[in-house]
């Protein structure tokens, strides 16, 4: 689960409104509040199970650095920033998840930053998404396979860039329309590269987003699967596909567990 950031335009154009954003959230808060630790919390695009990472790339909760940038750009002291803040209305954990930051912001910025929340179905947010619609918009995405390029390139990739702005692919379908000077170079090297080479290289592009904070990723909603005890126990790859091909009957005399 991730919030993308419209920075192609005003008021999230500017790099240090976006950082503000992503410092201000708590994830640990809004995983204990909203999904009583069910959802992990995440600071990085790709699920800590299939990156070589051993930290995380977003900054964590810090208010009092994100009152410093707010400020630098010109808000707060009776000017708060406003932000329209959309979530899917027919997803019940992302009203949740607003729900807890929109009081989180009041309680820690509320002078400085002042999330408006905004609930539209979810068809209407995928159909609306490239044409730049919202300034903050509450998303998640499942790599079609177990690898960090299934996660990243699908919100970073860009085949036509100006500055730090994605005039065409998937950074602008996505909503985003961010992209970095070597971002889509280090993307398209990875692809060339193997074993440690290559894990860096995605490791890099990793960083490199999370300075742009185009992205705020907030937690992995991990799966869940149960199963009859005559079957045996089922398994998922890295990406969250439940491996069917391994749900078979137990061998008798097997313990159940």
């Amino acid at each position: 689960g991730y919030i993308t950031l419209l920075s192609n335009v005003a008021p999230l154009k500017d790099p240090r409104l976006r950082q503000a954003l992503a410092l201000s959230i708590n994830r640990q808060e809004i995983t204990e509040r909203v999904s009583y630790g069910l959802r992990r919390p995440l600071r990085s695009l790709v699920p800590p199970s299939i990156s070589s990472a051993h930290s995380s790339s977003w900054p964590a909760h810090d208010p009092t650095a994100a009152r410093v940038l707010l400020n630098n750009a010109g808000f707060c002291a009776g000017q708060p920033l406003r932000i329209p803040l959309t979530f899917r209305s027919n997803v019940p954990a992302d009203k949740l998840l607003a729900l807890t930051w929109q009081a989180q912001v009041q309680r820690d910025l509320s002078d400085c930053l002042v999330l408006d929340l905004d609930g539209v179905e979810s068809t209407t947010i995928y159909r609306q998404l490239g044409e730049g619609a919202f300034k903050a918009v509450m998303l998640d995405w499942r790599g079609s396979y177990p690898d960090p390029e299934a996660y990243l390139t699908p919100l970073l990739s860009c085949t036509s860039v100006e500055g730090n702005i994605c005039m065409e692919g998937e950074a602008a379908i996505s909503g985003s329309f961010w992209s970095a000077p070597g971002l889509q170079t280090a993307l398209l090297k990875s692809d060339t590269l193997t074993g440690d080479a290559r894990r860096t290289a995605l490791d890099r592009v990793d960083h490199l987003s999370a300075d742009g904070a185009a992205y705020i990723p907030v937690w992995l909603d991990s799966p869940r699967a149960w199963a009859q005890l005559n079957l045996n126990p089922p398994h998922f790859d890295g990406s969250g596909q439940l491996m069917l091909s391994e749900l078979e009957r137990r061998h008798e005399g097997a313990t159940n567990n």
